[in-house]
Formats: structure tokens, C-alpha cells, sequence
């Protein structure tokens, strides 16, 4: 596809370079000529100088034969207004980034048909809901669900306590489940491995499940891995994503209190969120997490706007003996050094993007993607169509047929319209 992609940004030429390895024509259009300058050197993208929301250059642009529009600047109005202009101009697709909450608000405006929008993301809100998932799924790496919720897919740790260590997968009896993938640190070159029934799980290495929900669960339990109940979070920094956190967490009665140091910040937090605790006050301050017993909360979450200042923060929450520690990051480079540290982490809303452009662009065939190990593993939902029914055996999950039964083992025949799970390496 040939992709259009406003602004210059962390997320727009992260962006950028995902779309470009996956062998898309990607040009990027941002006014800063520095900044697209250096970008360029380092981006196999082509890029022009101008403001997004500029007609003229919009239609200029056609020239490129454009798929898709992607407005991800840091200016909300200059995305609606782009998307708007482009849509008249006969572009196909449009996909707008927003930060105000006002333009999710649906009640009485809907924003996606004023600005004939194709995909509104809010990358602040999806950030929020895979912070949510890591904090009530706390004993799994990663997690997220399939084919509507009827496979889970979790991410464990094999501990030396685990029985079956050292056994291989077929001697293993995983009922309602399968191993997709395992991730072996040892192994310098070649550590993702695509498991083969006489491979064996051991001690430290991280493995993919894909299982009924029932099947999860008991593994989870075997795996030492089942999550906690929680009752009280506490939030470090007053961000976006940290008040929309504060909601899902109220709604499922879970306690929220929540640090900051900008004063006005916390007059607003506490207008927004009547049922919190808000304190003006840093998080990154040891003595103050100590004093306000941050140990006896059950998961402390950084999540400012700073992935150096979430790192520190998570840090001094544990040296205060906070149980649990989740943060925000934008920068996958820092995952080893988390993992050292016991820190969960979640990779900011890059790649959750990422994925649903892709989704978009893989159309009606795929109705969900996810991605692993920073984009190097992809699990695709995909429903087949007759051009794609051989698919090869290796790359599938599990598959359901018409009477929507899950199969772990791929059926020897495929028909249209099953839908299968593939797992396929990539690089984003």
C-alpha cells in the first residue's frame, strides 16, 4: 500500500519504519525539515516538508497514489482537519490520532462521521487498557485473547518448581491448549523457537500459551503465575493514559490513589475523579513512598509522560516494597533491564498502533493482530478465504470450524471461512 503519515514523532516514525518493513511505500510529512531530515537517514521512507493540514498539499500528494492517511501529529485539530480535507480530496482510508477526551465523547457529536474517519485512535486510551491487562494479569509476561474471547493466549515463566521440566511437549499433556512459542535467553542467535513436539520446556524459559480460558487458568496455577486479587493500585504521574487506568480500575472497585507533583494536574484529576485519592506530590521520592506505605498497596504503576522518570519511579517503588510494580515505557531497548529489575513493563502505544494499522491494511482477512518480543513475533486472527486456505501447518495455533469449535491441533483440511490463529515472525 502506499501510506501517507503526518508528523515526525515518536509514534509517527515509529510507525514509519514498521510500515516500511513490511514492504509498504510509506511517505512522511512534517514541517520540522531537521527533524525529517534525520529521520530520513536512518528510514528507508520518503519524506516531504509542509503542514499536514494544508490542501494544497494533500492533492499535491496524490500524486503518490495513496491507500491511506495517517494523521499523527501532536495537534488534534490539524488531524481532523487533514483527514477531512483528504477524504475530499478522494483519499480511501483515513486514520486520525487524538489526545482530548472531548473527541471521544460520542454522546452528542460523532467525530468519525463529521470528519468522514475511517479509524479513530486514541493512543492514550489503548496504552491504558494493556496497562489494565498487565495489572490483573500480573503473573503473566503477555496476555490477550482470540476469536471472541474463546482462546486466551498467556505468557509464563517455566519455575523450577514446575513438574514437568525438562519433559518434552508430547509427553506433556496440555488438554485444551498449546505451546505457540518459546523464548529461550540462553540461546544467542536463534532465541525464538517454534516448538516441535520433542522439544522441551526448561527452567527460565518464557513460553506462549494459546488455551480455553479453563486450561489458563490451571496452567497459571501449576506455573505459580495465577494473578492476585487487587484491591488498591496506586498511580504514579497524572498523564492521560493514568486518568483513563483510574476509570477501568473503578470499575472493576478496585481503590485508586494517584501522585503527582503539577498542583493544577491534581485540581483537575480530583474534578475528574471524584472516587480517587490524589496527592500533590513527585512519586520519584523515596522518603514520600516510604511515609505514605507504599508497600501495603498491591501494584504501584508508573505512568507519566517521561519513560526515564517511570523507570526511576518504579525503581524507588520497589526499593519501598511496593509487592508489584508495573510502567510505562516507550523504548523497547529498556525491557532487559527491566526484566533484571522485576519490573513489568508496557511498551507505550507504538506498537498496540502499529497492529491495528495493520489489521486495517491486512482487511477483511485479518480480524486481529498482536505482536510480541517488540514486534518480532505477530499472532494474526485470520479468517480464510479460498486463496488462502493452504497455509503452512507449522504457522498455525488452533482453528475453529463452522459448528465454532476450537481445534489445538489444525485440522488436516481447512474450508473457507474457518478461522485459524498464525503465529509468523517479524520485525518491526
Amino acid at each position: 500500500m502506499n501510506i501517507i503519515i503526518l508528523g515526525v514523532g515518536s509514534l509517527g516514525t515509529y510507525l514509519a519504519n514498521a510500515l516500511s518493513k513490511e514492504k509498504h511505500n510509506v511517505t512522511v510529512v512534517d514541517r520540522d525539515e531537521r527533524a525529517l531530515d534525520a529521520f530520513a537517514k536512518n528510514a528507508d521512507v520518503a519524506t516531504i516538508c509542509g503542514w499536514g493540514g494544508d490542501w494544497k498539499l494533500l492533492q499535491q500528494l496524490l500524486e503518490y497514489s495513496p491507500d491511506m492517511l495517517v494523521a499523527m501529529t501532536g495537534n488534534d485539530e490539524t488531524n481532523l482537519t487533514a483527514s477531512f480535507c483528504a477524504k475530499k480530496l478522494g483519499y480511501p482510508l483515513t486514520v486520525v490520532k487524538v489526545s482530548s477526551p472531548s473527541y471521544l465523547d460520542q454522546s452528542r457529536i460523532d467525530f468519525m462521521n463529521c470528519f468522514e474517519i475511517n479509524s479513530l485512535i486514541a493512543p492514550e486510551v489503548i496504552v491504558s487498557h494493556d496497562l489494565f491487562d498487565a495489572i490483573i494479569h500480573t503473573g503473566a509476561i503477555a496476555s490477550d485473547n482470540f476469536i471472541n474471547g474463546k482462546v486466551q493466549m498467556r505468557t509464563f515463566v517455566i519455575p523450577d518448581s514446575w513438574e514437568h521440566q525438562g519433559k518434552t511437549l508430547n509427553e506433556i499433556n496440555l488438554q485444551d491448549a498449546r505451546v505457540g512459542m518459546i523464548y529461550r535467553k540462553e540461546f544467542k542467535d536463534n532465541r525464538f523457537i517454534l516448538p516441535k513436539s520433542d522439544d522441551k520446556l526448561i527452567i527460565g524459559d518464557e513460553v506462549t500459551f494459546f488455551g480455553t480460558s479453563e486450561r489458563i487458568i490451571k496452567l497459571a496455577e501449576e506455573l505459580n503465575a495465577a494473578p492476585h486479587k487487587i484491591g488498591h493500585v496506586t498511580i504514579g504521574g497524572g498523564s492521560i493514559a493514568a486518568l483513563h487506568l483510574a476509570h477501568a480500575l473503578h470499575d472493576q472497585g478496585i481503590e485508586v490513589k494517584i501522585l503527582d507533583k503539577d498542583e493544577s494536574r491534581c485540581r483537575e484529576l480530583a474534578d475528574e475523579l471524584p472516587f480517587a485519592t490524589i496527592l500533590n506530590h513527585d512519586p520519584a521520592d523515596l522518603n514520600f513512598l516510604i511515609g505514605e506505605k507504599i508497600y501495603l498497596t498491591d501494584i504501584f504503576v508508573s505512568c507519566s509522560e517521561s519513560t526515564e522518570k517511570n523507570i526511576l519511579t518504579a525503581t524507588l517503588a520497589q526499593d519501598a516494597g511496593c509487592p508489584a510494580v508495573v510502567t510505562l515505557v516507550s523504548d523497547t531497548s529498556y525491557g532487559h533491564l527491566l526484566k533484571r529489575l522485576g519490573i513489568t513493563y508496557v511498551i507505550s502505544e507504538k506498537q498496540s498502533v502499529t497492529n491495528h494499522l495493520l489489521a486495517m491494511i491486512y482487511g477483511e482477512a485479518a480480524t486481529a493482530l498482536t505482536t510480541l518480543y517488540a514486534g518480532r513475533i505477530k499472532i494474526i486472527e485470520k479468517k480464510l478465504t479460498p486463496e488462502t486456505l493452504k497455509l503452512p501447518s507449522n504457522t498455525i495455533l488452533c482453528a475453529t470450524g463452522h459448528e465454532d469449535t476450537i481445534s489445538f491441533i489444525p485440522p488436516d483440511t481447512l474450508q473457507e471461512n474457518d478461522t485459524v490463529l498464525l503465529l509468523q515472525r517479524g520485525e518491526f
